[in-house]
């Protein structure tokens, strides 16, 4: 059984990051929400998982990852990029 750490959520991470390259892209955002259900305060994790939603076409969810991120990280200027382009959408 997976213990609650951060070295299992980056195994979660890591494997969606591999699915994702590999265009299963519904396994790999099972995997991000692993990641996130163990390490929820990591700002990366939630960007990744935003970006995926995005292209999925879940712009609203991509949004809220998005913004997550900036609660955790105000200064991360990537998340800020992010939620400008999904504003479009």
């Amino acid at each position: 059984m997976l213990g609650l750490n951060p070295s299992k959520s980056d195994f979660w991470f890591n494997k969606g990051l591999t699915l994702v390259e590999l265009g299963r892209y519904q396994e790999a955002l099972d995997a991000y929400n692993k990641a996130l259900e163990i390490d929820p305060s990591n700002p990366i994790k939630w960007g990744k998982r935003g970006e995926l939603l995005y292209e999925l076409g879940r712009y609203q969810e991509a949004l809220d990852d998005f913004n997550k991120v900036l609660e955790i990280d105000p200064s991360d200027a990537m998340a800020t990029h992010n939620i400008n382009v999904a504003r479009t959408e």
